[in-house]
């Protein structure tokens, strides 16, 4: 469940729970910066086989972000919603290796409260096995929490993203850095499909990628400075 309000970006204790993985095993510290691309991302595979396309974002981030529902799929049929952004085909692009190898700490959405399932007994066993599997390839865990930017405006990327970086600097002028700034989407294209926004390239000023926008936000958060 998450509530579509811009008060809801602030992701409340309960409603859903971000797990963080890290090979270095120990929680990590200080501010952080969450990139979650959309479940149904067309080009989210790319992230790991073109990491040349968001090579200024990448130092950036700190945790990415992926869906328990993507981790347990097996076949497209086991989430419609994916496209090609399952576990054997994550695991075949060596996503969770070369976030390792990146030293980006991986970060899984699971349900918390659910229709199906308000007890962890539901909820619990399908968080760990997420889990497992991403823990068969690295160590470690903690658990982190932020704010998230994303958006409800979903007719074009550019849309998405000029909303996106309306409210960072509403987080900015109200807060400053953050502890954790988790740049995530789950916005459904007018076709249907969890696709906005694209996440590449990010250098392209004429495109209103994913992978730009957190770079331009870490950047606005931070005072118009890169790390």
């Amino acid at each position: 469940m998450r509530l579509r309000s811009r008060r809801s970006r602030l992701l409340p204790l309960g409603l859903a729970l971000a797990v963080a993985l890290a090979a270095c095993g120990s929680p990590a510290t200080g501010r952080q910066v969450w990139f979650g691309p959309n479940m149904g991302s067309v080009d989210m595979i790319e992230l790991f086989t073109q990491p040349s396309q968001w090579r200024a974002a990448r130092p950036s981030t700190d945790v990415f972000k992926f869906y328990e529902q993507q981790l347990l799929a097996d076949t497209a049929a086991d989430c419609l919603d994916c496209g090609r952004n399952i576990y054997p085909q994550l695991a075949r692009a060596e996503a969770f290796t070369r976030l390792n190898a990146w030293a980006l700490r991986i970060g899984i959405e699971v349900g918390v409260i659910k229709s199906w399932g308000c007890a962890a007994s539901a909820t619990l066993p399908l968080a760990r096995e997420a889990m497992r599997r991403v823990e068969t390839r690295i160590e470690g865990q903690g658990i982190p929490f932020g704010v998230i930017f994303w958006s409800e405006v979903r007719a074009s990327d550019e849309a998405y993203f000029a909303d996106v970086m309306a409210w960072v600097e509403t987080v900015r002028m109200a807060i400053g850095e953050l502890t954790h700034s988790i740049f995530q989407s789950w916005a459904v294209a007018p076709d249907g499909r969890l696709t906005v926004p694209a996440n590449l390239p990010e250098a392209d000023a004429a495109a209103h990628t994913h992978t730009r926008l957190l770079d331009e936000g870490v950047a606005a958060l931070r005072g118009g400075t890169r790390r």
